[in-house]
């Protein structure tokens, strides 16, 4: 599950980045355009083919081979408040199968607003093992060693003990990035 969360905020930081930056001004397309070299392994060829209206899509560095990364993007035709409302409406059906629970935080993230998370067993699991460097689950290094020292892993409730910290790390990190920024966020 939090893979496939990551992989929807990444999305989404990309679609909302996009829909509120890119139209401001020339400089914040070259920018773009700059991180899409750097850090998308974009070319110039993909550029040019973007300002043509093909789509582009381009494989991701993975430290880990059981996964696939990739960075797509197409031209839209369309005012970006437009796409950005399409866009979020989307993100609010339950019916989209990407979507596996959806919620939102309050104006002041609180843990009520994560009352209703679950996590898989397998998420919970694959914590008992994790190590900075080596865990399958997306952390910082910092949240690894919360659940080391915070978790009786030999209890018998120590999945309810997970799924609490989890939700704490959780509003911790959005509280951080609402106070931060960008700077928040896991590297």
């Amino acid at each position: 599950m939090l893979t496939r969360i990551s992989f929807l905020m990444f999305i989404t930081v990309c679609v909302l980045w996009l829909g509120t930056n890119i139209v401001r001004s020339q400089s914040s397309v070259d920018v773009f355009q700059k991180d899409l070299r750097e850090k998308a392994n974009f070319e110039e060829s993909d550029l040019a083919a973007l300002d043509q209206g093909e789509p582009v899509v381009r494989l991701l560095h993975v430290l880990d081979k059981r996964e696939v990364a990739v960075c797509g993007l197409v031209t839209m035709q369309a005012p970006a408040e437009v796409f950005l409302q399409s866009f979020r409406e989307s993100m609010v059906r339950k019916s989209n199968p990407a979507i596996l629970e959806i919620g939102s935080f309050s104006s002041t993230p609180t843990l009520d607003d994560l009352q209703a998370l679950t996590f898989e067993g397998r998420d919970i699991e694959d914590l008992k093992g994790c190590v900075v460097g080596d865990c399958k689950v997306k952390l910082s290094a910092a949240m690894i060693e919360r659940f080391h020292n915070e978790i009786n892993w030999d209890a018998a409730d120590y999945h309810l003990q997970s799924t609490q910290l989890f939700k704490r790390i959780l509003l911790d990190y959005v509280r951080d990035y609402v106070a931060r920024g960008d700077d928040a966020l896991i590297q």
